[in-house]
């Protein structure tokens, strides 16, 4: 049994506390950033799998990485090709994508007009050479 000193009180990190703590979070992955001590409890003792159990899919069909998204499992096709990633798509769908890409735009409107005017300011040589080419 560990002890340490979390946030002025000293905590016995058994099972069941470790337990408790772990399954604040959504993931492993999201344990392991946000609370090293616990994840490294978790490892060392071999409960990571019994906290975060491995899923196993059918062929196909992927898991979508977003916490918020409304159905998880889906098929292959509805996530982006990626050449990087050891199945050859990204993590997230593409809805949860398009929707966080939505909310990225919302919020960042005058940034985003001040770049682009700022980029055409620039640039107004290329792009006038640019859509002479395309835009006949």
């Amino acid at each position: 049994m560990k002890t340490n000193k979390h946030k002025g009180a000293i905590i016995k990190w058994d099972y069941e506390s470790v337990k408790g703590e772990s399954l604040k979070y959504y993931s492993m992955s999201e344990l392991r950033i946000k609370n090293q001590y616990v994840y490294k409890i978790c490892v060392k003792n071999k409960w990571i799998d019994e906290f975060f159990p491995k899923e196993i899919l059918p062929e196909g069909m992927k898991r979508c990485s977003n916490k918020d998204c409304e159905d998880p499992i889906k098929s292959l096709s509805e996530f982006p090709k990626r050449k990087d990633s050891l199945d050859g798509h990204g993590g997230q769908c593409k809805r949860c994508m398009n929707i966080q890409h939505k909310n990225y735009v919302q919020d960042n409107e005058e940034g985003l007009k001040k770049y682009r005017k700022n980029y055409y300011k620039n640039n107004k040589e290329e792009r006038k050479k640019y859509n002479s080419h395309y835009y006949k």
